[in-house]
């Protein structure tokens, strides 16, 4: 993408967010500043003071408004793409960083009305045709490009993301001998499946990650040997990267992204199918890991040094992107 010395990128958001996704749309606006670009946070609702407080790290300039002008470039999440309609000259970009969470924002009810209304219109992925100009599209994870290959959209780069830099000085700090006992687990996703795998081995030490201050969840899975996560991954989760570096075994199911090998990266014997038949054996694996941590976790280790190379890879992205 060719930017002119003007240009100004805008990071559209929600106020006030705090999950995955605003964290990531915050540090991107955080490095294209520091290399240099003309970036800024559009909030997308008005408030006194929009940036969350996990997020005051990463930027202290936003904006209510933005500058409908052909220099400019307008960056979106796939769960905001009706966004786009709403500006004629701008450069337009869609940033894929789930897959799922694109349809399940398109199929809510809200949504569909105001777009039976022709008061909202989404990006339709199936029908690229059917759409304004997009004028590049981002993709987090290998299971978005698949996605969107799928489609015949050919006119993707990648932009991947990081974990925070806690984890990464903890992971370089951490001593496993002092790990516990305990399993890990996303009471959020995959809660079905995840607790019939609990209710079938209550003899395993299961805590949640739930409640919790960024630096708590550090903190609980620094102390914990295992995290399972049967969630359907719409993109590179965070907790399974958070969980691998700080030295947890994974285990995960092989929905979304867990399907292929280049966003989850973990041998095929830590991944299984959502199958009741096969809770014996997870368990069997989860013991496994526990009863005999110290070589499990090394299978690990390729993992967890390409996740603390991600920051330095997002950065390489983002100049090859914004040079090209």
């Amino acid at each position: 993408m060719r930017l002119s010395k003007s240009a100004k990128i805008y990071i559209a958001c929600k106020p006030q967010a705090a999950t995955g996704g605003p964290e990531l749309l915050h540090q991107l606006v955080a490095k294209l500043n520091q290399s240099g670009l003309n970036a800024r946070m559009f909030y997308l609702k008005k408030m006194d003071d929009p940036i969350h407080s996990n997020y005051k790290k990463y930027v202290n300039e936003y904006v209510f408004e933005i500058e409908d002008h052909s220099d400019n470039v307008l960056i979106v999440p796939e769960t905001r793409t009706f966004e786009l309609n709403k500006y004629k000259s701008i450069q337009k970009i869609i940033w894929w960083q789930s897959v799922d969470n694109y349809y399940a924002s398109r199929n809510r009810f809200k949504n569909r009305l105001l777009a039976a209304l022709g008061l909202r219109k989404a990006f339709n992925v199936e029908n690229p045709k059917d759409n304004i100009a997009i004028t590049d599209h981002l993709v987090q994870s290998k299971y978005a490009e698949l996605h969107l290959n799928k489609y015949g959209i050919g006119n993707w780069n990648y932009l991947t993301d990081y974990i925070r830099e806690d984890f990464i000085t903890k992971s370089n700090k951490l001593s496993i001998t002092e790990k516990e006992n305990i399993v890990l687990y996303n009471p959020r996703k995959g809660k079905k499946f995840t607790q019939k795998i609990i209710d079938t081995h209550p003899e395993i030490k299961w805590v949640p990650l739930k409640n919790l201050t960024p630096a708590e969840v550090a903190d609980r899975i620094a102390s914990a040997k295992v995290y399972i996560d049967f969630g359907n991954h719409p993109g590179r989760d965070r907790f399974p990267r958070e969980a691998a570096v700080l030295y947890n075994c994974v285990i995960t199911g092989r929905r979304g992204a867990a399907k292929n090998g280049i966003d989850i990266p973990i041998d095929n014997e830590f991944k299984f199918e959502d199958d009741v038949q096969l809770i014996k054996q997870i368990g069997n694996k989860i013991k496994e890991c526990i009863e005999n941590y110290e070589v499990k976790v090394k299978q690990f280790e390729s993992y967890r040094t390409l996740i603390k190379n991600q920051e330095e890879n997002f950065e390489e992205e983002i100049r090859a992107f914004f040079s090209k």
